[in-house]
Formats: C-alpha cells, sequence, structure tokens
C-alpha cells in the first residue's frame, strides 16, 4: 500500500463535517475552527448560500479552462469594481496562494527586470511552489532547485 507523505505532524483530531465556525469529528466533539489556512472560506463552513452556488455550478460544469469566455468571472470583475471604485485594474484568478506567490514575484520581476532581489520577512510560509519556498526562510523545505532569486529575510523591529 502506498502510504501518505507526511507533511505535517498530525493531529489526532479527525473532523466529519463542519457548519460555520466549528468542525465535529467522528465522536461528535464540537472545534471552534481558528485554522487559517487552505482553502480558508472567511464565511464560515458550509454556508448555505455558498453551497447553493457551487451546487448550482457543478450542475452545469465544474471547470473549464479560462482560454474560454466565462460569464462568472466578468460577473466578479464587475462586482470587484463596484465594490472598490477602482477602474483601470486588470483581475487575474488563479486557484492557490502558492500561484498567487509566484505569479506576484513573476510580475514583480517585470517591472523590475535586472533586479534579482526579493525582501522577505522572517518565519513566513510562501506554499510549496519552487519560487514560493525559495523566499522563505525555512532551510528544511527548501532544496538547490530553489535558489533562483536573491532573499533578504528583514526584520520589522
Amino acid at each position: 500500500m502506498i502510504s501518505l507523505f507526511e507533511v505535517y505532524p498530525l493531529l489526532e483530531i479527525e473532523p466529519v463535517k463542519a457548519k460555520g465556525a466549528f468542525v465535529y469529528d467522528k465522536e461528535g466533539r464540537s472545534y471552534l475552527d481558528f485554522y487559517g489556512g487552505h482553502a480558508v472560506i472567511s464565511i464560515g463552513h458550509c454556508h448555505p448560500h455558498y453551497v447553493d452556488r457551487l451546487q448550482q455550478q457543478l450542475n452545469k460544469i465544474g471547470f473549464y479552462s479560462n482560454s474560454v469566455c466565462n460569464p462568472l468571472q466578468e460577473e466578479l470583475a464587475n462586482k470587484l469594481t463596484k465594490l472598490s471604485g477602482l477602474e483601470n485594474y486588470k483581475l487575474w484568478m488563479c486557484n492557490s496562494g502558492a500561484e498567487a506567490v509566484d505569479n506576484a514575484l513573476k510580475m514583480a520581476s517585470f517591472k523590475r527586470p535586472n533586479t534579482n532581489k526579493v525582501l522577505t520577512l522572517p518565519n513566513c510560509f510562501h506554499g510549496r511552489t519552487s519560487a514560493a519556498i525559495n523566499v522563505t526562510d525555512n532551510d528544511k523545505i527548501k532544496s538547490s532547485i530553489n535558489s533562483s532569486i536573491e532573499v533578504e529575510h528583514i526584520d520589522l523591529e
């Protein structure tokens, strides 16, 4: 049998459902969910509007490339324009924080093409892509392939 790669030490909690700000384990114990990590949904777990919209969309199509017209993306761009009041910006959507970090680094390099240096804060985690790992100061998760960017870690103290 293939075993799971141990990314983090596991807590002895097995969530089986979630609602609002709580997760529940298989024994029915509730935990106030302060986890602020992967796929964070700031509206809480299983919000009825969110679940309904997901179900509606999944009944139509679950995913397709952004190489075709997607009215939902246009709708979001319009809502963000109205809410922010910012009209001369472009919206780029991605599927993870690491992808966002990688592309932010890439876009910054377009603005400063002769610079290959990034300032970061200590003890930050930016994701698992090569560029995102490159800008962290945690040598335990780096390998030689993660060294294409010069990084200076600065304290704000």
